[in-house]
Parts: C-alpha cells; structure tokens; sequence
C-alpha cells in the first residue's frame, strides 16, 4: 500500500512550510535562538495541524486517533530529547556558532 509513503510525503511538506516559518521567527528574536518551550509549542503546532489534515480532509485512511497521539508523542518526544541531550554532547561546539558548520 502507497498510504504510507504518501503520509511521510504529507509531513515532510509540512514540515518544510514550517521550517520557512521557524527561521523567519527565529531571526526575529533577539537571541537567534529556539527555547525549548518554543520548540515543545511547534510539536504541538506541528501535530494539530497533521491531525487536521488526516481527520479533517479525510482524503486518506487515518489510524485510530489514540494510535496518532501515542506515535506521533512518541517519535516527537524521541527526537526532542535526543536534540536536547545527545546532539548536546556530540557537537558541543554547534549552539555556540547559530547550527553553523564552521
């Protein structure tokens, strides 16, 4: 079945309307940077507005929605952590040059 891939190519649309979004935010602050709380308000953003588009449309068959929450929590929280924790100590240097490859 294509419903998969054409889910992922849903959310990887999305997310690279949000993304245009996020940077022009960002520059906007004084500090260039995204607080954690901003970060957890674009998970919720980000899954409301998927939730929209799979509930709301209905153009495709969309899983249970305790099944949506459960998985999409879990592989937002996963990658919040591991950026907050693990990227941390691998790149050190990152947050100190704005993410820039120096």
């Amino acid at each position: 079945s294509l419903i998969p891939f054409i889910l992922l190519a849903v959310v990887m649309l999305l997310g690279l309307g949000w993304d245009v979004v996020y940077d022009r935010l960002q520059k906007r602050r004084w500090d260039r940077d995204w607080p954690p709380t901003l970060q957890l308000a674009a998970g919720v953003a980000e899954g409301l507005a998927l939730a929209g588009l799979l509930y709301g449309a209905r153009l495709l068959p969309a899983p249970p929605p305790t099944q949506f929450i459960l998985h999409y929590t879990a592989v937002w929280l996963t990658t919040f952590l591991a950026s907050q924790s693990l990227m941390r100590l691998l790149f050190p240097r990152w947050r100190y040059h704005g993410g820039q490859w120096i």
